[in-house]
């Protein structure tokens, strides 16, 4: 009983310990890139996860965008900037619904055939999904995954919806630094126009 107790104490620890490295990524990084990576390698050191990647929606085409992906053992049929429909996606499920899922590759064919298949053509056998939500906007997805199969268990899912809150703290964030910096570039060169 002691041993489990343990063990159960050093997950905890471990868990808090990466949540501090992911709020730290949230406070110090202004640029989504850097953020990602930041929270990616986190959470590959505390977890063994194969892969991550953080899907934003993109408005103009309704749909979401592969915005960033740490998958360096794929074999290259997932790429950054691809577009992941709403409607036969995973992440899209998850977005729509806005509710945090753990699927099993079964459960993902179930969901989407084509983003099973694609799961299942990279070996990824387990998958976690968690929308962003912030200001009660949803941003994008988080989602991450692994090739052993039942890598993630119950309380999992709450920890990863714990680490989508902050990761989409920091992408609202990050988007609105950038909708700044274009404003400010916009007046800069109305000022220098004006001046001419």
């Amino acid at each position: 009983a002691a041993v489990a107790y343990e063990a159960q104490l050093a997950r905890e620890r471990d868990r808090l310990r990466t949540l501090l490295e992911v709020n730290n990524a949230v406070v110090g990084c202004l640029e989504t890139r850097e953020l990602f990576q930041a929270i990616a390698a986190s959470l590959r050191r505390s977890f063994g996860l194969d892969y991550a990647s953080l899907l934003i929606y993109d408005s103009e085409a309704r749909a979401l965008r592969l915005h960033m992906l740490d998958f360096p053992d794929g074999t290259g049929a997932i790429r950054e900037d691809a577009i992941v429909p709403l409607d036969d996606s995973l992440a899209g499920y998850v977005f729509r619904t806005r509710q945090a899922r753990v699927f099993s590759l079964q459960e993902a064919r179930d969901v989407s055939a084509t983003t099973g298949d694609l799961f299942e053509r990279e070996g990824i056998q387990s998958l976690c999904c968690v929308p962003l939500i912030s200001r009660g906007n949803a941003l994008g997805t988080l989602n991450v995954g692994s090739r052993r199969t039942d890598r993630f268990q119950g309380d999992d899912l709450g920890f990863f919806t714990q680490v989508g809150g902050q990761v989409a703290i920091a992408l609202d964030n990050a988007l609105s630094y950038k909708r700044i910096e274009g404003l400010n570039e916009r007046l800069e060169e109305e000022k220098v126009y004006l001046e001419d």
